[in-house]
């Protein structure tokens, strides 16, 4: 059970963060801008793979 809200936190988190870093490619600044594209692209690519990694977690524990 645990593990099912661990990842439920780790994809809620990635989500909200996602939502932020789109927001600030997409307007240029939300409160705290990121001044470096490569840094934002990056940023933006580690909540993909977190995003990736929580369901692939949920979907191995769903199988069990």
């Amino acid at each position: 059970m645990i593990a099912v809200i661990t990842n439920l936190a780790l994809l809620g988190c990635a989500l909200v963060f996602l939502l932020h870093f789109g927001m600030i490619a997409y307007y240029g600044k939300v409160e705290i801008g990121e001044p470096d594209p490569v840094i934002l692209a990056w940023e933006i690519c580690m909540m993909v793979m977190f995003a990736g990694l929580a369901v692939h977690n949920l979907i191995k524990l769903y199988r069990r």
